[in-house]
């Protein structure tokens, strides 16, 4: 019956000393990603892309911007650059965004002859 009694009495002592965790605060630096995802989804298909069609590219730049930890510096040098592709790529590096749509195609040779 002690053992009983001094069982119940450490279990009640050791939920008193749990710590409580705390989430990690957000970090205050971050860039605007949903913008970022935004500027890149209209660099890839246009300004005028239907949203079922915008929305999914919107939504990869932006978990793609959330996962390389933009700064807000950087999402500023974006925007700064939202018309040129390979220019506001080189703002988030850690993003890797392809810009090999953005530089034009050489036209193809003429036909022989």
């Amino acid at each position: 019956m002690k053992r009983l009694v001094l069982a119940i009495a450490l279990c009640a002592c050791n939920k008193g000393s749990e710590i409580e965790k705390v989430a990690d605060p957000p970090p205050t630096n971050t860039g605007d990603c949903l913008l970022v995802g935004e500027i890149f989804a209209a660099l890839e298909l246009g300004n005028y892309a239907e949203p079922e069609n915008r929305d999914p590219v919107v939504a990869k730049y932006k978990t793609a911007c959330e996962r390389a930890g933009v700064t807000k510096e950087q999402g500023e040098c974006v925007v700064a650059h939202k018309t040129d592709k390979a220019s506001a790529a080189a703002c988030v590096p850690k993003m890797a965004i392809d810009v090999g749509s953005a530089v034009p195609k050489p036209p193809p040779p003429p036909p022989p002859g």
